[in-house]
């Protein structure tokens, strides 16, 4: 496993937030107001397993997407003033139990390139033999065809070549 940049890992962690988002199925005012996102805790232990990030990495990542206004953590608590002194603070910060997206980490999760299957599912032929199940996979598409029996591939060869099996090229 290769090691990844503090920036790979922040779109990581926005990959997942907006993944967890979605589970929850929640709206566009959502992203306004604070939710219980996904917990901290559960997101370092997946992303930082195998020493593929540390602990430094994780946390710097996730403080580029909350200065970047992406995602941002919770719950907030107020600030404790200590009884008696004469300076009272009135601020808030967050435990950083969970991470939760905000509607500019949408936005920029949209950009984001997305790791997609093929739509065309890939085919392994081995030997030279191909059943009929794939004759009829094909026969919903072509209802004036009859199943067709198991064939025989052929390989593409010149006399000279050796024997060789049958290869799908795609």
């Amino acid at each position: 496993m290769t090691n990844l940049t503090v920036d790979d890992l922040a779109k990581e962690i926005l990959t997942n937030v907006v993944a967890d988002f979605r589970a929850k199925n929640l709206g566009a005012t959502d992203l306004s107001n604070e939710y219980v996102g996904v917990s901290l805790p559960s997101l370092e232990s997946t992303l930082c397993v195998g020493g593929s990030h540390s602990k430094v990495d994780f946390d710097l990542a996730l403080k580029q997407l909350e200065e970047g206004e992406l995602a941002k953590t919770g719950p907030p608590v107020p600030y404790e003033n200590e009884p008696g002194s004469q300076v009272f603070i009135f601020a808030a910060f967050s435990k950083r139990e969970f991470a939760y997206l905000t509607e500019k980490g949408y936005k920029a999760a949209q950009k984001l390139p997305r790791k997609t299957r093929s739509a065309v599912p890939s085919v392994h032929i081995s030997g030279g033999d191909v059943s009929s199940n794939s004759n009829r996979s094909w026969n919903h598409c072509q209802p004036n065809r009859e199943p067709q029996p198991r064939q025989r591939l052929r390989s593409h060869r010149t006399p000279r070549e050796p024997t060789q099996p049958a290869r799908l090229i795609s």
